[in-house]
């Protein structure tokens, strides 16, 4: 790879963007740096996408490699609260067609966009009480638009029954706390996918919105009783994801997957010390194979 990179037109093959891809997932089920590789791996494939440039994208294989970038870019931004290039218009000018018929993509080109509000979030000026409005309007702007694109996703119904969590062979096994007895049970991976995205999405953009309305606008205790049970439905479905994810068929794919929104789950718990939800993500963990390198990176 340090040879081929050294040739700007090999660093321009789709081989090569999909080999450092690649290397991010060594670093997620093998890796050995404590999830420092994960990361780094992740910066250069922004870098040969950069070198690149969007109009480079086109064929079945690159925009594959595409969306994969997307997602691990994504959870980067949330871990460190800052936003990528690929939330710029001529980035994404490049899915702009794609999501008009596929969900998955839609739903990351809203959430794309959120860890810049992060990081607008925590560059903003005390006292800026214009800057602060701005900020509140765009967020609750972008929840408007996942929620819109949540309700066309259900338009025929909710794509997972709920189950008792028994029915996940061997998730008892790894987790036997049943404070969430009940878990979903999807229709297909893919639903499962873009539900865990929507709920951990909307759980990262909505606490933080509140946060802005509690320091900038004067809310209600009716208003805070809503906006609390709304975070809190997010984080208790993001863990009613996990047992369906644990399954044998889906491997560390379904897994990893889960990893992520179990997190932000937990910090939402921890933050209001509900202790047995707790509990039961740390005990959940187990499921993941690579906790030991990823945990620290999330």
């Amino acid at each position: 790879m340090m040879t081929t990179i050294q040739y700007p037109n090999r660093a321009l093959e789709d081989e090569t963007l999909l080999a450092t891809y690649l290397l991010t997932l060594y670093e997620v089920f093998v890796g050995i740096t404590s999830g420092h590789g994960f990361f780094y791996h992740v910066q250069g494939l922004l870098h040969l996408l950069k070198q690149r440039g969007p109009e480079s994208f086109g064929n079945r294989l690159n925009m594959q490699i595409f969306h994969a970038i997307r997602y691990n870019s994504l959870s980067i931004g949330y871990h460190v609260r800052k936003g990528s290039m690929l939330d710029t218009d001529e980035w994404m000018a490049v899915t702009a067609k794609v999501a008009k018929v596929d969900p998955y993509v839609a739903l990351i080109d809203i959430c794309i966009r959120i860890p810049r509000l992060l990081e607008r979030t925590d560059k903003l000026a005390a006292g800026d009480q214009e800057a602060a409005d701005k900020l509140i309007e765009d967020s609750l702007a972008l929840a408007n638009q996942a929620k819109q694109w949540f309700a066309n996703f259900e338009k025929h119904g909710p794509r997972y029954t709920s189950v008792d969590v028994d029915e996940f062979a061997g998730f008892q096994d790894i987790c036997p706390d049943r404070t969430f007895d009940t878990a979903y049970n999807f229709y297909a991976f893919g639903a499962g996918i873009c539900y865990m995205i929507y709920w951990m999405s909307l759980l990262i953009l909505q606490s933080n919105t509140f946060k802005l309305l509690r320091q900038h606008r004067a809310l209600l205790p009716k208003d805070m009783y809503l906006w609390d049970r709304e975070m809190g439905s997010y984080a208790d479905s993001s863990c009613r994801c996990v047992p369906y994810n644990c399954r044998t068929d889906v491997g560390y794919v379904g897994r990893f997957g889960s990893l992520t929104p179990l997190v932000v789950a937990r910090k939402y718990f921890e933050a209001k010390k509900m202790e047995k939800e707790i509990g039961w993500c740390e005990k959940a963990d187990d499921i993941t194979l690579y906790k030991h390198s990823i945990e620290k990176t999330f």
